[in-house]
């Protein structure tokens, strides 16, 4: 059996939501946002009525926050590492063994990104980069 929320409760989540966001807790956020609107319906007797677009509007903003973050988040890695990959070339030159391990992040962080045509690229630079080291 369910169980039965209060109209109290479910302010309280929101406010918990609201917290969250702030915070910069974006997916918890959302979630906290979900469980409200879950045992919002459940007071609507099961239906989702006009009463209940603000806090839909507060998942969607919320879920659209983290996803904003997540690709700030990637573009600050990929913004290191392709930092990283030039001081090891300006270091040890471009076609060093050295480079490998900057190389494979670079891989790793297309690959995530889905920027798979570049990390096929930057796997054809480091199987070069092999090839010339085995000569």
């Amino acid at each position: 059996m369910a169980t039965k929320y209060s109209a109290a409760q479910v302010a309280e989540m929101v406010t918990g939501g609201d917290k969250l966001f702030a915070d910069g807790q974006f997916y918890q956020a959302a979630n906290k946002y979900q469980e409200a609107f879950t045992a919002q319906i459940q007071l609507n007797g099961g239906k989702v009525g006009t009463s209940d677009k603000p806090l839909m509007e507060k998942i969607f903003d919320a879920n659209m926050a983290g996803s904003f973050s997540y690709a700030q988040l990637m573009a600050n890695c990929l913004k290191m590492a392709r930092t990283l990959l030039f001081l090891a070339e300006r270091e040890h030159g471009i076609d060093s063994p050295e480079l490998i391990q900057p190389l494979e992040r670079l891989v790793m962080l297309y690959d995530l990104d889905g920027a798979h045509m570049l990390a096929i690229e930057v796997k054809q630079r480091i199987d070069d980069i092999k090839a010339q080291q085995a000569a």
